[in-house]
């Protein structure tokens, strides 16, 4: 199979396998299963040169594999899209987490665990339209840890 792409298309190509690689390996970089990707993307990588990215990559000799260069990484913008989706992560996950929490809280375990999909749901909603708000409002700024729940000071 043959695919041509403008020098654009490829660029685009590559920062979308970047993102995707960054996703991956974020958390495990030695997960032999994810090896066939890491290889495709390093087949994408040595047409560089071919696209018009001539020293965008350049070889890790520790971790034996082409990274992009800190000139890339920095002018491309992609990462950019990837600050953009960790920070929108982070709040959802931290409203639905801390809006389930606070729910079983407030009926007990055994009675949030016994309403009906529908009744948690909405009443999940109002709880987390709440919090949307003040996260919004306010960021982090109100939110404390309780000092008996908080450990000590470090040093």
């Amino acid at each position: 199979m043959s695919i041509d792409f403008t020098d654009r298309e490829y660029r685009l190509l590559v920062h979308m396998l970047l993102l995707a690689e960054w996703v991956l390996f974020a958390d495990n970089n030695d997960d032999p299963g994810l090896d066939e990707y890491r290889d495709l993307l390093h087949k994408l990588i040595a047409k560089a040169d071919q696209h018009g990215l001539r020293g965008t990559f350049e070889y890790n000799r520790e971790h034996a594999r082409y990274v992009p260069s800190a000139d890339f990484e920095e002018n491309e913008g992609y990462m950019n899209l990837l600050d953009r989706f960790i920070d929108n992560s982070f709040w959802e996950e931290l409203l639905a987490r801390i809006t389930e929490r606070d729910l079983m809280r407030q009926l007990g375990e055994e009675a949030y665990q016994n309403l009906a999909p529908e009744q948690r749901s909405e009443m999940l909603k109002g709880l987390e339209e709440y919090y949307y708000q003040e996260f919004r409002n306010h960021g982090i700024d109100n939110f404390q840890l309780r000092q008996d729940e908080a450990p000590h000071t470090l040093h």
